[in-house]
């Protein structure tokens, strides 16, 4: 078995509708839209400002300026992504004029390295949504570090106490200088 086949047994697959739930369990914006969602990359369309060159067939027939509705992805074809609600402060207003309430914009997409289409799954998604969430407090991360890692502390002194005490007897034991009485 390849890599990705190898992991398949691992992350378990499922369809548009299961991830979409899972990933509006992360949370919705100000407009109640979910704050991340999974989209077939060739159904997604926008209006953009810009100039455009417009053909028919292979025949170039002008140059266009203004707004039009164009592909979302041109760049992606035939691939699932997930996208995350960036609020209109992120957004170029200028160049995504329907953006005033915001904007999704992709995070992942559903392929490996060698550009191989990748099956949906719901870890990948629950993993995306984790690592992309809100921005991290350095601050507080690093008091949850310290707090961890003393708890982590404890509980190794712990353990080796119960240790200590567990191969103190045994030790006695194999020296012969405790007796065992039945």
């Amino acid at each position: 078995m390849g890599g990705v086949e190898r992991l398949l047994p691992i992350f378990k697959m499922a369809d548009q509708n299961t991830i979409n739930k899972v990933l509006a369990l992360y949370g919705a914006n100000l407009y109640n839209w979910p704050r991340f969602r999974l989209v077939w990359s060739d159904d997604q369309l926008e209006k953009r400002r810009g100039t455009f060159n417009e053909f028919y067939g292979a025949i170039f027939l002008r140059t266009l300026t203004g707004v039009q509705e164009v592909k979302k992805y041109p760049y992606i074809v035939g691939r699932w992504v997930i996208e995350m609600f960036v609020p209109p402060s992120m957004v170029d207003l200028d160049e995504l004029p329907e953006a005033n309430q915001g904007s999704y914009e992709p995070i992942y997409v559903f392929e490996d390295s060698k550009g191989n289409a990748l099956p949906l799954s719901i870890r990948v998604a629950e993993l995306v949504a984790e690592h992309a969430g809100l921005p991290v407090d350095r601050g507080k991360r690093r008091e949850n570090i310290e707090s961890q890692e003393a708890k982590e502390k404890e509980e190794r002194i712990s353990y080796n106490m119960d240790a200590a005490e567990v191969s103190h007897i045994t030790n006695a034991l194999h020296m012969r200088e405790a007796i065992v009485r039945p």
